[in-house]
């Protein structure tokens, strides 16, 4: 069973709590919010590195940029932060038959 769709419900939940638009996480930050723990940390790091690299992966966010940054605890340790942005729903086109002429 994956747990990669109930990652990205959880990720949609986190930018909406956090005031929706666009918003910087470290998977750090991510995890302490939900309570996943460590042992899941690779897992959500790639899914979000899935998102940053594939434009067709199905998810209502997009990861725009990631950036290497230091452990703010740990000054000796960099990490990633990811500026994930929460996608409008895509509206469907209808085209009219004469549009084709």
């Amino acid at each position: 069973m994956s747990c990669q769709p109930a990652i990205l419900d959880l990720l949609e939940q986190y930018i909406e709590i956090q005031g929706g638009g666009e918003q910087w996480l470290t998977v750090q930050e991510f995890r302490r919010h939900f309570g996943i723990g460590r042992n899941n940390t690779h897992l959500v790091s790639g899914i979000l590195w899935r998102i940053y690299k594939n434009p067709m992966f199905s998810s209502s966010c997009r990861v725009i940029r990631i950036e290497k940054i230091r452990d703010p605890l740990q000054p000796y340790r960099t990490v990633s932060r990811y500026l994930v942005r929460k996608e409008m729903a895509a509206k469907k086109r209808y085209c009219h038959p004469d549009e084709f002429l």
